[in-house]
């Protein structure tokens, strides 16, 4: 893992591989628990010609991750090896410069974003079909504003 940069985060999977999201070589590895490097992908945007800052990673049940992009403002879904399944979250969506994100039991796609202007907030977005929202259409948005950090 680089060391000239602060943020990592990180992710556990089912065969004991700690998988770290590194911002500042643009990687997403996979570690054994002694350290062992077994294999990293570079995300690719969802357009080309965009370079990518990847700083959040969360597993999805379906054993594929979620890695959020501060620079493009986005949070995509990615196999395991890298393979760029879809673009779940964009600047279209409300979503910042989001530094760490992790899913809810619910089906809630959790997002931190901070900003060098301080406007540090959590938001939450539906990633998956949950009880809680079943007569709701996907498109609407909360109306009032989660507090600030």
């Amino acid at each position: 893992v680089s060391t000239q940069s602060t943020g990592f985060q990180i992710a556990l999977n089912d065969r004991d591989e700690v998988v770290v999201c590194d911002p500042a070589d643009g990687f997403v590895k996979f570690f054994t628990y002694a350290g062992k490097l077994l294999y990293k992908f570079s995300p690719t945007s969802n357009a080309e010609g965009l370079a990518t800052i990847p700083c959040g990673i969360t597993r999805t049940p379906l054993d594929q991750y979620l890695v959020s992009d501060s620079l493009n403002h986005t949070v995509c879904l990615y196999t395991e090896r890298g393979v760029l399944l879809q673009q779940v979250l964009s600047p279209t969506d409300a979503a910042g410069a989001i530094q760490a994100c992790a899913l809810g039991p619910e089906g809630h796609l959790l997002a931190c974003e901070y900003t060098v202007t301080g406007g540090h907030c959590m938001k939450i977005f539906r990633y998956r079909s949950c009880t809680c929202h079943a007569s709701r259409p996907n498109s609407s948005k909360r109306r009032t504003p989660t507090p600030l950090l």
